[in-house]
């Protein structure tokens, strides 16, 4: 049997759950999800005919104590262990498999954004309070003892190296796969580039991240010489997999504060969860991103961006920028945008047919769903 625990991202899981489904002894595969609220998952039409689907919420002390035995077997059995993001797992659920003996040797450690994004979070949150000093060192345990590792890039396996010093090794096989890209549409999105309209009289639309730390909201001061010339939207979803004290409505307090500061108005917000082609629709609508963060973030959103020719603005302390340089995606440093007059900053960005190609690989190809089919397949054959 092979085992899968997977958070609750819809947007990551939702084509890799399909693509699970659709390989050879699917009834090969298990798959636990484990975190939150997994209705929208549970409902998906893939996963309605698929028995092997389990529903554990890891957030309730309760449902480890009462399932402890439940759990301890599917993984004793499990012939290899697939984590899906192993860094965003509940806590409950990573204390348990910590005092289990030769799990980590069994399992596969599937990188996700996130992982980065916690561990920092959880590192900051341990150098202040000792109460968080223990799941930090929980994660830096699970990190450094999972024997595989799949990366979705080069540049992530880069990541691993700078933020945590893992490298390939005897005893530690790094592979590159591209998780199946989220959209699951490719004619959709298609149609979408093809019936674009862009117009000289319309204000171009500037997409800002949300984030708090590090930079503060040096996005919203970067353009706030173009406040007047533009419409502004701030998608908020602050991240579920963050620590409880992190998903406190502080993040959205001082984000409101700082628009209340240029008298920016309230619609400017919007919710990012919203479906496949709802999420199509808006970021085929934006002009101009602007991500002033300093880590790994929003790769795939980038991709998606450049997908639809859009201009895309990082920080040149961000190792996103320095490796989206390194394939030809035309990105601009945000350190440029006081300097440059409106004109320069709403430029157009030109994508080569190189770059472009190379887009068009990740999102829309099938290349990637074969890849982990035959993957999937080829695994189960090893496993009989």
């Amino acid at each position: 049997m092979v085992l899968h625990f997977i958070i609750n991202n819809t947007k990551i899981n939702y084509p890799f759950l399909k693509e699970i489904t659709n390989v050879k002894d699917k009834e090969e595969h298990k798959i636990i999800l484990c975190a939150g609220d997994t209705q929208v998952l549970l409902n998906a039409p893939m996963l309605l005919a698929f028995k092997n689907v389990v529903h554990m919420d890891f957030n309730s002390n309760k449902t480890v104590k009462n399932r402890k035995e439940e759990i301890l077997g599917y993984i004793k059995d499990a012939k290899n262990i697939y984590w899906h993001g192993l860094l965003c797992m509940p806590t409950a659920l990573i204390s348990m498999i910590l005092k289990e003996k030769d799990v980590l040797k069994k399992s596969v450690w599937i990188v996700f954004d996130e992982d980065f994004k916690i561990a920092k979070a959880l590192k900051i949150k341990a150098a202040k309070d000792k109460k968080f000093k223990k799941a930090n060192n929980q994660l830096i345990v699970l990190r450094h003892n999972v024997q595989h590792i799949i990366c979705s890039s080069a540049a992530q396996s880069q990541q691993l190296k700078i933020q945590f010093n893992i490298v390939p090794s005897k005893k530690k096989d790094i592979t590159t796969m591209f998780y199946p890209p989220n959209y699951d549409t490719s004619l959709y999105l298609k149609n979408v580039y093809d019936s674009l309209n862009v117009s000289a009289e319309k204000k171009p639309l500037v997409m800002l991240n949300h984030k708090i730390t590090d930079n503060g909201f040096v996005a919203m001061d970067l353009i706030s010489g173009f406040l007047d010339k533009i419409d502004l939207n701030i998608p908020v979803n602050f991240g579920m997999y963050y620590l409880p004290k992190y998903k406190t409505g502080i993040p959205e307090l001082l984000m409101r504060m700082k628009m209340m500061q240029y008298g920016i108005d309230d619609n400017c917000i919007l919710n990012a969860k919203r479906s496949n082609n709802q999420y199509i629709d808006y970021v085929s609508s934006v002009d101009i991103a602007v991500f002033n963060f300093s880590e790994w973030m929003a790769y795939n959103l980038i991709v998606l961006l450049g997908f639809f020719r859009k201009k895309v603005f990082l920080s040149e302390k961000s190792s996103l920028y320095k490796y989206l340089l390194s394939v030809g995606f035309p990105v601009f440093r945000t350190e440029d945008i006081p300097t440059m007059d409106y004109y320069d900053f709403i430029k157009p960005a030109e994508y080569n047919k190189k770059v472009y190609f190379w887009i068009e690989q990740q999102l829309i190809s099938e290349k990637n769903a074969l890849i982990w089919n035959a993957y999937y397949n080829n695994l189960i054959k090893k496993t009989k």
